[in-house]
C-alpha cells in the first residue's frame, strides 16, 4: 500500500514562479525611487493586461531584459529599450 504524500512536501510549478514573481514585484517596489511616476497611465501598452504588469515590474526594477516563452507577445518593449528573451 503506497504512503499517503505530505502536503506540506509538495511543491509546484505554479507555486514557484508565484514566489519568484512576488519577490520580484517586492523588490522592484523597494528599489523604485519615492517620487515615481505611475506606470498604469501608459497602459495598456502590450496586448494583454497580464503582460502589462510584468513589463511595468521590469521597467520598475531597472531591468534590460525580459525572460519569457512568448517573445512574440513582448515586441513592444524594444521601444523601450529592453529586450524579450
Amino acid at each position: 500500500m503506497k504512503q499517503a504524500c505530505d502536503l506540506t512536501m509538495v511543491v509546484t510549478f505554479t507555486s514557484i514562479v508565484r514566489i519568484i514573481l512576488d519577490a520580484s514585484v517586492l523588490m522592484a517596489a523597494r528599489h523604485a525611487p519615492k517620487n515615481a511616476d505611475s506606470f498604469h497611465l501608459w497602459r495598456p501598452f502590450l496586448h494583454d493586461l497580464d503582460h502589462d504588469m510584468a513589463l511595468e515590474c521590469a521597467v520598475a526594477s531597472g531591468s534590460q531584459c525580459i525572460v519569457t516563452r512568448n517573445v512574440k507577445y513582448f515586441r513592444r518593449v524594444q521601444e523601450l529599450k529592453m529586450q524579450a528573451i
